[in-house]
């Protein structure tokens, strides 16, 4: 059979429409191709314009050329964190080429099956990308043909069959057979089945129409381009037998059903922790349940198949106990994010589960406790049956004495559903055993990595909490000019990282603890801070081997791993009292961790008020002296700080900025409590070998984010470190100025204590308000007066300014910095504003308020 004539033009052609397809600021591309495919008279015949249209994926109209698109510009996406990016565009017009071959190759079937003369694409479409839907999950291999493969070879292999099954004498009569047509499927049809075309019909047909040659070259091009950006990374990832079994274990133990009745449990305690907490009361909870003739585990959601809940009643007196927390504005922890979409679309009978839920929240946030009250409604809506009351515990308060409260109510109501006992009073029970390594290999000893060991020395992407980059210090510089405070802005390079955020993103840190602290500890201990060892799991079926990484040494482990700055919970002075050998002090630190009122008491007047960390308590309790593993067992992790970027990425592709102010306090025992992370991040100045200067960090996505259209006004309010997100948008807006965009109206509110003082980014705000950027700026000077002026005073005096924004502008409202007063102050003068101008009552205007936040017109980026 002859070639086309002109197959360089055809392909050249393909290439140009499948990325011009991919992308939906192309999708004008299709009048263009509808003109070229007409220039071919022969092409005419036989409905075979739109064959040749959908042969380079553009279809017969409009609506299904822009489904078609969506619908792989997405799945490509799936593939790549980010869209938009050479990959992403790469992948996508590789999955257009596969859809156009699948189209050929499904074209009888589908024909024949919905009685119509042509196929419409939007169909094959559909069916191509459902192969690939199913490889969208967190796993890095997917089953095909009950075959473990690696996912993105999953579309590649489609291609394949696509491409051979036309040109396979024996497939092409099998599937010609299969849809009931006598018909050979090749790429573009034979003209020689048809007596009604002549010969030269045929040859025209031929000459204008692209041969199955042409895609198999487009597609080979596209193959080693996408080898080139995707493949070729991973190789060196192969042979890395840690990440291997990580994949791989969770899928063996997917179900904790089978893990209980092998252990013997019969209490399961889920937590849905971010920093750590949530985490710790599930293993308390799950320690204590041995005082009742009972066994419990403590149990990652994110590890387990939780749909296997409604088999929780196979086991006798089955129980499962969710800690929850709540993270942000509502939402759930990372952790327990999987659980949470299970829950919104599960139909599941729970009519035989038993459970109850402590929740972890901040009352000083507008969604308190959102997570544990909606797990719990949820539960009994699906049927499971609550044995004790929804536990709600305030971090603005006394969390720890909220959770005990909780705690000593549980046991008895859970000891009269079950018709059980007490056995004996709370004991300790070591739930890891010290390994000294005397012999070892330092190159297997971790050193402060949080994951992969030497993942320091041999960075890989991708990047997150398990994986942080070192980025290196570029700039660190003091913003205020005066005052007892040190406000920083730090400068974090992340050149050839890979790592992508978008302003008001957040920043984490790993941080370490102040190196004289973890030597006082170790002198006080009496201990050799370089001993390496481990802490190995006494139950060997549990999924956390050690309580850090292991091996390590003690030095290690209290700088990096451990939180030696907080003030312990009880149930660390409860564990450590058997070690004093005073008893006046043992019975101090046993009724300190006790529910007695008199203890609870004690508790917060002499640990929490006093801000005593673990080091002041060995200090003041001289006969104190725990063993130093059995401490590091109890103590809780480090946990990373968060930091709103003070960047764009659009201006600064390749650093990240933080702003900061370092914390330092004298406690009501005369110590001076220094802030770890910004203490930490205060030394952190840039040098020339830069071995000093580096930050482990990674990027959390937030939903903190500018209006879709630059045109649409905001309203910024950020007093003190609170300006950190909005450095970046309005870098943004700055930036889209500059690109011809449109930019709606920019205001900030801003708010320090002096102007002389500590009036952050002073030169950068009067740049942008001089260019024409930033349209307003109201500054509040608290203490430059008589009576404190703040944020919200200065939004009340421009009230009808702001009425206008909001109502006729359609503005966005954004707010960032400190919850407890700042944050609730500003949003009960936007409750009054409402009220004024918008002719409202006062729940009228709260309900008006709600809804900016439910729509995204209204949001928060605050702590407490």
């Amino acid at each position: 059979m002859a070639a086309p004539s002109a197959p360089p033009a055809a392909a050249a052609l393909t290439v140009l429409l499948s990325v011009g397809a991919s992308a939906p600021g192309l999708l004008w591309a299709v009048p263009a191709a509808r003109s070229a495919a007409a220039l071919s008279p022969a092409a005419l015949h036989d409905g075979e314009v739109h064959r040749l249209i959908t042969y380079i994926f553009i279809y017969q109209d409009l609506i299904s050329l822009a489904c078609g698109a969506v619908i792989t510009w997405y799945f490509a996406g799936s593939f790549e964190k980010n869209v938009g990016t050479a990959k992403h565009c790469i992948l996508t017009a590789a999955f257009s080429v596969l859809s156009a071959l699948l189209y050929l190759l499904l074209q009888p079937l589908v024909s024949r099956l919905l009685q119509v003369g042509d196929a419409q694409g939007f169909l094959p479409v559909a069916f191509a990308m459902l192969g690939v839907s199913t490889t969208r999950s967190r796993m890095r291999r997917s089953l095909l043909f009950g075959l473990a493969v690696p996912v993105v070879l999953v579309p590649w292999l489609g291609l394949c069959i696509a491409w051979f099954v036309p040109h396979s004498s024996l497939l092409g009569n099998l599937c010609g057979l299969l849809v009931g047509e006598a018909l050979p499927l090749t790429a573009m049809g034979d003209p020689s089945m048809d007596p009604t075309i002549s010969a030269a019909d045929s040859t025209a047909q031929q000459d204008s129409l692209f041969s199955m040659m042409d895609v198999f070259l487009i597609s080979l091009i596209t193959g080693l381009f996408t080898y080139w950006f995707f493949f070729r990374k991973k190789k060196e990832e192969v042979p890395d037998l840690p990440k291997m079994q990580s994949v791989v274990a969770p899928a063996r133990d997917s179900s904790f059903i089978e893990k209980m009745k092998k252990t013997g449990r019969n209490i399961v305690v889920f937590y849905g922790s971010q920093t750590g907490t949530a985490e710790e009361f599930a293993n308390r909870l799950s320690k204590d349940a041995h005082r009742y003739g009972l066994r419990g585990m403590a149990a990652d959601p994110e590890e387990y198949d939780l749909s296997d809940l409604s088999r929780l009643s196979e086991t006798d007196k089955s129980l499962a106990v969710f800690c929850m927390a709540t993270y942000g504005e509502g939402d759930p922890t990372d952790n327990a994010q999987d659980f949470y979409d299970w829950l919104q679309e599960a139909d599941a009978d729970l009519s035989g589960l038993r459970f109850a839920v402590f929740g972890l929240g901040n009352k000083t946030y507008e969604h308190f406790n959102a997570m544990g009250k909606y797990v719990d409604k949820r539960l009994e809506e699906l049927g499971a049956q609550r044995i004790f009351e929804l536990g709600l515990g305030d971090d603005d308060g006394n969390l720890e004495e909220d959770f005990i409260t909780w705690r000593e109510q549980f046991w008895p109501a859970v000891c009269e559903h079950f018709g059980v006992e007490a056995t004996g009073e709370e004991s300790s029970i070591r739930q890891y055993e010290l390994v000294v390594h005397t012999d070892v290999n330092m190159n297997k000893v971790y050193t402060g990595e949080m994951g992969r060991l030497k993942s320091y020395e041999n960075q890989k992407p991708p990047f997150d909490a398990k994986n942080p980059f070192l980025a290196q210090v570029t700039e660190n510089r003091k913003l205020n000019e005066g005052g007892e405070r040190h406000l920083m802005h730090l400068e974090l390079d992340i050149s050839n990282s890979k790592i992508r955020y978008e302003s008001g993103d957040h920043v984490a840190v790993y941080p370490a603890n102040d190196s004289s602290l973890v030597n006082q500890i170790g002198e006080i201990l009496g201990t050799d801070l370089d001993t390496v060892m481990s802490l190995n799991n006494l139950d060997e079926e549990s999924n956390k081997k050690h309580p850090f990484p292991c091996p390590t040494s003690y030095r290690t482990a209290l700088t990096y791993y451990l939180d030696i700055t907080n003030p312990p919970r009880t149930n660390v002075l409860y564990e450590l009292a058997q070690y004093a050998t005073d008893s006046g002090e043992q019975e101090r630190l046993r009724k300190m961790a006790s529910s007695a009122a008199e203890g609870k008491a004690l508790y917060l007047s002499w640990v929490v008020e006093a801000r005593r960390n673990i080091l002041a308590i060995l200090q003041d309790m001289p006969s104190l002296r725990p063993p130093i593993d059995h401490l590091c067992e109890l103590l809780p992790r480090l946990q990373a700080r968060y930091y709103s970027i003070a960047s764009s990425s659009k201006v600064h592709p390749n650093s990240i900025h933080i702003c900061a102010v370092t914390v330092e306090y004298e406690t009501k025992t005369g110590r001076l409590n220094k802030g770890v992370a910004t203490n930490w991040l205060k030394n952190k100045v840039p040098d020339q070998n830069g071995s000093s200067s580096l930050v482990p960090m990674y990027v959390r996505k937030s939903q903190f984010r500018l209006p879709f259209k630059p045109s649409t006004p905001v309203i910024m309010i950020g007093p003190g470190t609170g300006i950190a997100p909005f450095i970046g948008f309005i870098q943004e807006r700055a930036w889209l100025k500059q690109q011809g965009k449109e930019v709606g109206e920019t205001v900030l509110y801003y708010g320090c204590r002096r102007e002389h003082e500590d009036y952050l980014y002073r030169e950068e705000l009067a740049r942008f308000q001089k260019e024409g950027v930033l349209t307003q700026l109201n500054v509040a000077f608290s203490r430059d007066q008589a009576e404190k002026v703040y944020v919200q005073h200065l939004l009340k005096k421009n009230k009808e300014n702001v009425w206008k924004l909001v109502n006729e502008g359609m503005a966005h409202i954004y707010v960032c910095g400190d919850a407890r007063n700042m944050a609730r102050d500003v949003q009960n003068t936007f409750y009054e504003i409402v009220s004024e101008f918008g002719n409202m009552s006062q729940p009228q205007a709260v309900d008006y308020v709600k809804k900016l936040m439910t729509k995204g017109r209204y949001s928060l980026d605050v702590w407490s």
